[in-house]
């Protein structure tokens, strides 16, 4: 008996939910164990990976173009909102003259926005399932429908990060509110997502392994917060358009995405008579 659950997970890491679709996961056959209980075993139900699955190494999971564009795509996101929160209480400062009542506000409403971030975190997971089942309809490349789905998310996390670089950068104080409405929303999809994309392009056996690295990676460009904490008290509006520029840049990611799905959908078409062909991340 096999039943698919279509509905969400959701998982706390880093002070943020996380929402991942579990139509990956399925129930194995039922079986009798000699007591005569049944037994249910469970396994994630995977769409396999550019690189044929499991069959890849983590050598070549780590060093393939996927990998490394992530990397910097999550890496640039990530870094734009600990630059916020670090430089948050000097630009209130600066916006708001030295007011300590405005200050103490804004610093509340950012406070009391950062907890909202599980209400937006299932969003995320709901549009890949969305997009994924638009994949499958009428079409035969149905092992590509989970990677095809991360595009459109990745895609709007860059835009969100974008418009949150952007609205943060104005030099109003009034603005601020819409940035930190625009700032929870961006991290939440932009966590969600990474772990969401990382299940899905890249063999599920070694998981664990790439989404510690991609964390613990992706930490050290944080390092770059001392020196540019410090800039940004004699030059903040530099640092925010520098921010933003680098914020433009993660929009290259969906594209390499799309490009790499647009060659497996090709590459499938072309071998529909065959078995699908393994494509090794050096091909990437």
């Amino acid at each position: 008996m096999n039943l698919n659950c279509d509905k969400c997970m959701l998982f706390i890491n880093n002070g943020c939910v996380f929402s991942l679709s579990l139509s990956f996961f399925k129930r194995h056959e039922l079986h009798e164990v000699e007591d005569g209980e049944e037994q249910v075993e469970f396994e994630i139900q995977q769409v396999p990976s550019p690189t044929g699955s499991g069959k890849s190494s983590l050598w070549a999971s780590v060093h393939s173009r996927l990998y490394l564009s992530h990397f910097i795509w999550l890496s640039l996101l990530q870094c734009r909102h600990y630059l916020y929160i670090s430089t948050l209480n000097p630009w209130l400062s600066t916006l708001s003259a030295g007011d300590m009542d405005l200050i103490s506000w804004y610093t509340t409403v950012f406070a009391i926005t950062q907890s909202c971030a599980w209400i937006c975190s299932p969003w995320n997971g709901h549009l890949m399932d969305v997009c994924r089942q638009r994949l499958l309809k009428g079409r035969k490349d149905v092992q590509f429908a989970g990677l095809g789905s991360t595009i459109p998310s990745l895609g709007l996390t860059s835009l969100l990060g974008i418009a949150f670089a952007g609205v943060a950068a104005i030099p109003k104080l009034q603005a601020q509110g819409l940035a930190f409405c625009l700032q929870v929303m961006s991290r939440a999809f932009l966590y969600g997502g990474n772990a969401a994309f990382i299940a899905i392009a890249f063999p599920s056996i070694h998981f664990g392994k790439l989404f510690g690295l991609m964390m613990s990676a992706s930490a050290i460009p944080l390092l770059l917060q001392l020196p540019l904490v410090s800039f940004s008290k004699e030059h903040p509006h530099m640092i925010n358009g520098i921010t933003f520029a680098l914020c433009l840049l993660t929009l290259i990611h969906p594209i390499v995405v799309a490009r790499h799905y647009r060659k497996l959908s090709k590459s499938y078409a072309t071998n529909a008579d065959q078995a699908m062909p393994e494509c090794k991340f050096s091909d990437v």
